[in-house]
Formats: C-alpha cells, sequence, structure tokens
C-alpha cells in the first residue's frame, strides 16, 4: 500500500529490542486516522504501516499514516498537527510507551522519523507501575499529590487561558508542566507524562487483558453476602482464541458468568455452565448490558495488597480482584476458590476461619455454618467498595484533564473558559453512571474532596480489617489451647472462655461499625482493650506450657506472631494518621505488569 499525502506520514524506527504495533486514542473531537484499524470500543486505532501490516519487527522500520482533523466549535476544521503515538505489545495491544510528534514546521516534509529504543519504553513501564500504585494505595502521600496535581493543572490552565498575550499551545503546555513537575518530585516515576497515564487508563477501560493477567484463561471466583452469610456466587471466566484483536469486541476475549449451583455450600465451587451469561467489557466493566443504568451483572477489575487474602501481614504483593454487582449484592472475587477452612494461598495454617472452631473439613459440618470465614470477607468486601470509588475517580479525573489539554490546541480560548464546567460536569456525568453501575452509593458532588473522603474511610476500613483479623487469629490460638488447659490447672478454662468473650464482644463492635467518625473514636479504644488481652493471653500459653508437657505450640505461636504484626501496623497508622505505613509504600510494592 502506498501512503498518500507526503507530509502525513511519519516513519518509525525499532530498535526497542522486540516488535511494536503504533496506536493512538480517538478523541471525540477528532477524525480517525484513514489506515487504521478501529477497536469495537471505538477508543483506540490501531495504524497499519504503508505494508498493510501494523506490526513492526525489531530491527525494522515501518511508515505510518497521521492525517487527522479536527472540528472546532464554530464547526472550522484543520490538520491535526501532533499527536501522542502509543507504542504498544502486538499480541496483548497493551501500552508500552508514549511518544509525542508534531508536524514540521514548514508544514510540507514529513513528520520527523522516530526512534523507538529500550530506554523509550521506560516512561511506559513506569506509567504503568504509577497507575497500579494509585489505585492500590488511596490513602498514600503519592495519591493524595497526585489529586492535588490535577487540581493544580486546571487552575494553571485556566490563569494561562485568562492571559491574552498566551496562544492555545501554552494553555496545553501548562497543563502537562504542572503534572510533568509533579512526576519528577517522585522517586520512581520521574519519567512518567500525563499522555502515559493517559494511555494506561484507556486501555485498562477497554482491553480485558491486564484483567487476565495477560493469560490466554482465567477464572475468578465471586462471593458475595446476604446478611451475615457469605455466599458463592459463581465465576468470572476469561478466555481468548488466539491473538489480541483489537477491532472484535472484548479484544477476542469471551467473557461469562457462570452462577453457583449452591451459592451457600461456600465450600464448594461448582457452577451450572448452562446458565452461563455472557459480558462484555466496555468502559472499564464487564455487564451483562452495557445499555442499562443498572445491569444484572457489572464487575470491575482493581488492584489490591495480596495481604488481605492470604493472611500474611505486610505482604505488599499486588495482586488483581474483581469487584462489582452480580444481581444486587456487592461482591469480590479472587483468582483462586476461597474453600471452606482453606486459605486461599495454601503455604500456612488456615487464618481465615471466624470463630477458631472446626476441624477443617471443608465438606463437613451439618447444619453448622461450612466456612466460617466471614469476619474477613465482609470487610474485604466493604474496603474494596470505597477502593472502587477512589479508583473510578482518579481514572476518569487523569484522563479528563488529559482530554482537556488536547482539546485547547484545536479550539478558542473563550471555549476554554465557557466550556471547562461543561466538559468536566460531562467526564462527572460519565463517572456517576460508571459509579451507578457496580453497585457504588456517591453523591451528586464528584470532586477531589469525594477522593480525600473516600480514601481516609478505605483507609479506617483497611486497619479495622487488620485488628479484626488479629482478634480472630487470637480466637485461634484461644480454641487451640483450650484443649490442653484442663490438664494445666482448674482455672485456666474459664479463663480462656471470658477473653474469647471480651474478643467477640470487641469485633462485634468494630465490624458493626462503618461510620467514618464512629470508626476514628472506636479503633483506638478496642486497640487499647486488645493490647492487653493479647498480654493475657500469652501468659496463659506460657502457664499451658510449662504445666502440660503435651502441648506443643506451633499453630498457637504462628497465629499470635501475625496478630502481634497486625497489631503493630494498626497501631503504627492510629497513632499518626500522616504518616504512610512503610508496608503500604507503593514504591516498594510488587507491581503487576505485562
Amino acid at each position: 500500500m502506498v501512503l498518500p499525502v507526503q507530509n502525513s506520514q511519519c516513519s518509525i524506527v525499532n530498535n526497542s529490542g522486540r516488535d511494536i504495533v503504533i496506536a493512538l486514542a480517538l478523541d471525540p473531537d477528532e477524525s480517525a486516522t484513514s489506515n487504521s484499524v478501529v477497536n469495537a470500543g471505538r477508543r483506540l486505532e490501531l495504524l497499519k504501516t504503508s505494508s498493510g501490516d501494523p506490526v513492526i519487527k525489531n530491527g525494522s522500520t515501518g511508515t505510518i499514516l497521521l492525517d487527522r482533523t479536527y472540528t472546532s466549535e464554530s464547526g472550522a476544521s484543520g490538520p491535526v498537527t501532533d499527536y501522542d503515538l502509543l507504542v504498544c505489545d502486538p499480541f496483548w495491544l497493551s501500552p508500552l510507551a508514549s511518544v509525542p510528534v508534531s508536524i514540521q514546521a514548514d508544514g510540507q516534509t514529513p513528520f520527523a522519523t522516530q526512534t523507538i529504543t529500550k530506554d523509550s519504553l521506560v516512561p511506559g513501564s513506569q506509567a504503568i507501575a504509577f497507575y497500579q500504585a494509585i489505585n492500590t494505595f488511596p490513602e498514600s502521600q503519592l495519591t493524595k499529590d497526585y489529586t492535588t496535581a490535577l487540581n493544580q493543572a486546571k487552575k494553571v490552565a485556566l490563569q494561562t487561558a485568562g492571559d491574552l498575550s498566551a496562544g492555545k499551545q501554552a494553555v496545553s503546555a501548562a497543563i502537562n508542566t504542572t503534572l510533568s513537575n509533579f512526576f519528577k518530585t517522585t522517586r520512581e516515576y520521574t519519567r512518567v507524562t500525563l499522555p502515559g497515564v493517559a494511555a494506561v487508563d484507556s486501555y485498562y477501560r477497554n482491553f480485558p487483558a491486564v484483567w487476565a493477567q495477560y493469560k490466554d484463561s482465567i477464572t475468578y471466583y465471586l462471593y458475595t453476602e446476604e446478611g451475615d452469610d457469605t455466599l458463592f456466587a459463581g465465576t468470572l471466566t476469561l478466555e481468548q482464541a488466539g491473538t489480541g484483536d483489537g477491532s472484535a469486541e472484548n479484544a477476542g476475549y469471551t467473557c461469562r458468568f457462570n452462577p453457583a449451583v449452591d451459592p451457600a455450600r461456600t465450600s464448594r465451587v461448582t457452577v451450572d455452565s448452562s446458565k452461563a451469561v455472557n459480558l462484555r467489557y466496555a468502559d472499564g466493566i464487564f455487564s451483562d448490558d452495557t445499555g442499562a443504568a443498572t445491569p444484572a451483572i457489572a464487575l470491575q477489575g482493581a488492584f489490591y495488597l495480596r495481604e488481605y487474602f492470604d493472611g500474611t501481614a505486610g505482604d505488599t504483593k499486588v495482586i488483581v480482584v474483581i469487584t462489582g454487582q452480580v444481581n444486587g449484592s456487592s461482591c469480590l472475587g479472587y483468582d483462586g476458590p476461597w474453600l471452606g477452612q482453606k486459605p486461599l494461598h495454601a503455604k500456612t495454617p488456615a487464618l481465615v476461619a471466624g470463630d477458631g472452631q472446626g476441624s477443617g473439613d471443608a465438606g463437613s459440618g451439618g447444619d453448622k455454618k461450612e466456612d466460617n470465614v466471614m469476619d474477613d470477607w465482609r470487610g474485604i468486601v466493604i474496603v474494596a467498595g470505597g477502593l472502587a470509588g477512589v479508583i473510578l475517580f482518579l481514572s476518569a479525573s487523569g484522563y479528563a484533564v488529559y482530554r482537556i489539554a488536547r482539546y485547547v490546541k484545536y479550539k478558542q480560548l473563550k471555549d476554554l473558559l465557557t466550556n471547562w464546567d461543561q466538559l468536566e460536569n460531562a467526564e462527572k456525568l460519565e463517572l456517576a453512571a460508571r459509579f451507578k453501575r457496580i453497585g457504588v452509593n456517591i453523591s451528586d458532588e464528584i470532586g477531589y474532596d469525594f477522593v480525600k473522603q473516600q480514601a481516609e474511610r478505605t483507609t479506617l476500613l483497611m486497619q479495622r480489617n487488620k485488628l479484626g483479623k488479629a482478634m480472630t487469629l487470637q480466637r485461634m490460638a484461644l480454641n487451640e489451647m483450650i484443649q490442653y488447659a484442663a490438664k494445666a490447672g482448674k482455672s485456666i478454662p474459664g479463663e480462656i472462655n471470658a477473653l474469647l468473650d471480651k474478643l467477640g464482644i470487641s469485633q462485634d463492635r468494630i465490624w458493626n461499625e462503618e461510620n467514618k467518625d464512629n470508626l476514628k473514636d472506636i479503633l483506638p479504644d478496642e486497640l487499647t482493650n486488645f493490647e492487653s488481652m493479647q498480654i493475657n493471653i500469652g501468659n496463659i500459653r506460657d502457664r499451658i506450657y510449662e504445666l502440660n508437657p503435651v502441648f506443643r505450640p506451633q499453630n498457637t505461636d504462628f497465629y499470635q506472631g501475625i496478630s502481634a504484626k497486625l497489631y503493630d501496623e494498626v497501631e503504627s497508622a492510629l497513632r499518626d494518621e500522616e504518616r504512610e505505613p512503610t508496608e503500604l509504600d507503593p514504591v516498594e510494592s510488587e507491581i503487576l505488569i505485562d
């Protein structure tokens, strides 16, 4: 194929060490490129080279066409003169880099040749890590500073637009400079750019590969709640045949919800595939009806700390989870089943039992509730709901600021001054609709204060979850000790039962409270109570060990050790709310990237 229009051509030299493709994010104010393949969600177009093949092999050169036009408010149109090229992986189409290019000054010669090296891909990997970090750690200083920078970008842009001597490019540059200065202040994300973050957000919202963890097939096991009971809702399966297809719906994946056969039996994960529901992935949500305001099934991917699932305090590995709604109930899913007493990562004794009783036989129990995991699981579901709100807001806000930075280049400055609120409100309305689809209730006012409030509440809920888990572990330790207590002294069984009662009362108090302000008062009190109970439990353990030679407290010691770590984390967080615990520092975490 011969590319027309000499001044619209751009040569890409690929010295990156891997094959690549070039893509562009679609903008509603700009036309599509003529020689491209538009993805099904109409959010991204894959640019073909002059040979007709979009793939540019490592060590070769490909020529692409950049011939978009824009339309202004007045109806005038003209050529788009600069682009943020997305360098992508050919198979998954995930963004590797964002490369800015501008038309030559004479307007007659082709765009300058762009050489992609290994170093060119560094900002892209940093953008992915940054995006995951701010969504995993809404309470971190990094996230707080980012929201401040987004808000500041708006102020700077409007101030620059108000200067009659400033040009349109100056306003756009002011936005990008504000964000660039913010990234330069970070430790690990100094080369991240606003277009890079927008590219990651756009990709995650339109391509399910990241939630499939870049695998051909993956299954998420979804759990929901009904009253005080946790139910197995079913599974979300993502399967891909062949290579990533940007032009196909769901980018070539088949996405299905498979309902549980017996929701109450969480010790089993049997599903009825004959009743499977096909889902479409659009705008970051897997749903059964993309046109419905509140679909029966609406699920989204998110990033989470593994420690909330495997019971290991301070485990800062970031994992993928699925949150949202299934038939009106909030749910949470992980790529492994929660089988009764068995932890998701079966490397340690079972850490998830709610009452510390039972043999761990997932198939037994008669009328007894089989899984005993509710306290921890309900808390995780609640926190996930708060995280979902912060994630959606941060994603939409960053993308909106990027869009406005491009918008102003081809509009009159007066349009920016008069239409900024209109543009921002449009993004807010879209965001509110996304919230509603996944069952997150929000107020009419969506703004930076909303993020602050949601993040603060989520942080408190996280600390509540840790303290609740620490209490669960001590109850498990006590239930193990009581088996050896009678031979160690007549008073010890009574002391153990009294502590079990106190722990149960404390857990009920913190689990039944979700109000942010009340939690601020309750948590310090219950932490103090728990400290004294831990001391008593430790003393009882020592007495049993001395008086009953049969007692071998390996599990007890393990439970108490993890409980002590969780206590220290909560105590540290509550002692100084402004200090970010090292265990929650995004820079020190393992980030999931392709």
